[in-house]
């Protein structure tokens, strides 16, 4: 017959066994759940930043600051050391936050650079949408969007070609067209409708009708030209 103290013993076993397993299973569980935390990080924040990165170095002029840069050395020396080790060796708040911050700092000094960037483009495309057909439109259309498609950081490399291909068959599609910096002066003034009734000078008129555009010009834009020469003698 088993006395009363051995199976006190063999329960206390067997309970300190089932503490350590239960233990090393939350320790288990909680390594995996930082383990998806920090891969989760790395795929959407981390990757398409340097993504982003390069494809802003490869296809556009803009500049990264040093600062940034090294941040971005420093974030991925962390990230390779996770890879090595197969585990997470970074505190997942402050990678996080890092990754964060500096995604919204870029995408900031992005905005403003494209805006820039790609103002002449945009502004082309307007004067070429007011005296084209209805089926060209919809070419300049399209173009439109996809020279938009780099407007918001992060970007990826397709983007950037779509961007390209746009920005070339723009120039070209401008280039072709017959007028001087006057006449393109005062179209980009009935795209943004501040145009008046005295910007029509006698050489924009005669080109007007030269290249047939009185119905796609005069008629579509003479109540709003109309309008700022009321608004004139107000």
């Amino acid at each position: 017959m088993v006395d009363l103290g051995k199976k006190i013993d063999n329960a206390r076993e067997l309970i300190d066994f089932v503490s350590q397993g239960t233990s090393d299973q939350k320790q288990k569980e909680e390594i995996a759940r930082k383990n998806n935390m920090f891969f989760d990080k790395y795929n959407d924040l981390f990757l398409p930043l340097l993504r982003s990165c390069n494809a802003a170095k490869k296809y556009f002029d803009f500049e990264i600051a040093t600062e940034h840069i090294s941040k971005i050395k420093e974030i991925s020396d962390n990230v390779n050391k996770c890879m090595e080790q197969k585990r997470v060796v970074v505190k997942l708040e402050s990678f996080h936050s890092n990754l964060k911050n500096l995604m919204s700092i870029i995408s900031k000094n992005w905005d403003e650079y494209f805006e820039n960037y790609s103002k002449s483009i945009i502004d082309n495309l307007n004067v070429l949408f007011q005296i084209s057909d209805p089926s060209k439109r919809i070419k300049i259309s399209a173009l439109r969007k996809d020279i938009n498609s780099c407007q918001k950081w992060p970007i990826t490399e397709e983007k950037c070609l779509r961007y390209v291909n746009a920005k070339n068959a723009s120039y070209a599609l401008f280039s072709s067209i017959d007028f001087d910096e006057e006449i393109i002066n005062f179209l980009k003034k009935v795209s943004l409708k501040t145009a008046t009734l005295s910007d029509i000078t006698d050489s924009i008129l005669k080109w007007i009708e030269k290249e047939n555009l009185e119905d796609k010009i005069i008629s579509v834009s003479y109540t709003h030209l109309r309008a700022h020469e009321t608004d004139q003698y107000l």
